[in-house]
């Protein structure tokens, strides 16, 4: 069975950590969680790292919450995903999200949480709170509007799939491409 989180050091000081469930569209699952703790601090506590990239494989960054694991772990799963995103909100390292594909929910909350985002032009954005009958997560209803009224408006109250170029405009101070 291949491992769901990657690590590597992709040039000297820059730690990768990839998601790698390219069969789930690296949807995260308790597993996964814990492995991108575990990975993150590993990156934090080696003074040869300056610099943490996320990422994901098979042309998608994550389809969010597996939502089968997360409904069968109870609370669990709500707690195990909050912990991995206070991991990236309070890394002393600078954390650089890279896009491919799709980022669905947490997929999406997460790069509120990193330090910078590249997209790919093919990115897309989805928070599909809405439609799943859920609160938007990990403050993501405080975090969008600082970032962009309008992407914070269409994307948490119509749950709207996003395009690149479409988050570009609205992440324009936070979305590098």
């Amino acid at each position: 069975m291949p491992e769901i989180i990657l690590t590597q050091t992709v040039a000297p000081g820059v730690s990768q950590i990839t998601m790698n469930r390219p069969e789930r569209k690296n949807a995260l699952d308790r597993a996964s969680y814990l492995g991108l703790i575990e990975a993150f601090a590993a990156a934090e506590t080696d003074p040869q790292i300056r610099a943490i990239v996320i990422t994901g494989t098979g042309g998608c960054f994550t389809s969010g919450n597996d939502i089968r694991d997360f409904a069968a772990s109870g609370g669990d799963g709500a707690r195990i995903a909050m912990d991995f995103l206070h991991t990236i909100s309070t890394a002393t390292k600078p954390v650089v999200a890279a896009i491919e594909g799709f980022a669905v929910g947490i997929g999406t909350t997460m790069l509120l949480h990193c330090d910078l985002a590249y997209a790919g032009a093919g990115a897309t954005f989805r928070m599909p709170f809405v439609a799943l009958g859920l609160s938007p997560e990990g403050a993501s209803s405080y975090l969008l509007p600082l970032v962009a009224e309008t992407l914070s408006t269409e994307a948490k109250h119509f749950g709207e799939r996003l395009r690149s170029d479409e988050a570009q405009a609205a992440f324009a101070a936070f979305l590098k491409r």
